[in-house]
């Protein structure tokens, strides 16, 4: 996806944006591993990943968040309507299609992660 974007290869003004849209959660000293922007043109909904827990934004709305090890993945589900945390939608637009999947797989392998 054009979209998603894995570190090291996240382009500087999309880190920037992210840690201007989530200032309240993360620093810059955190390592953004995975920033899903899919509105392009930099907006800033979507998502980001770091090694101490998962943010989310969905347009119109406040930033969501959970920490690694305090998440449990019994509150993480995915189905036909799509992938939600605690209850928060996380949105994936439609043309990235299977993203859902393998962000519910990336969520529970960091969960299991942090909380060994």
């Amino acid at each position: 996806s054009a979209s998603l974007h894995v570190y090291p290869n996240i382009p500087k003004v999309k880190v920037a944006r992210a840690f201007e849209t989530y200032a309240d959660h993360i620093d810059e000293e955190d390592t953004v591993v995975v920033l899903y922007d899919p509105a392009g043109g930099d907006e800033d909904d979507g998502f980001v990943a770091t090694p101490w827990g998962f943010y989310w934004r969905n347009r119109g709305e406040d930033p969501c968040s959970v920490q690694w090890e305090d998440l449990d993945l019994g509150e993480v589900v995915l189905d036909d309507r799509g992938l939600s945390i605690e209850g928060e939608v996380v949105r994936v637009a439609r043309r990235d299609e299977g993203l859902a999947d393998e962000l519910a797989s990336f969520i529970e392998a960091m969960a299991n992660w942090a909380q060994s």
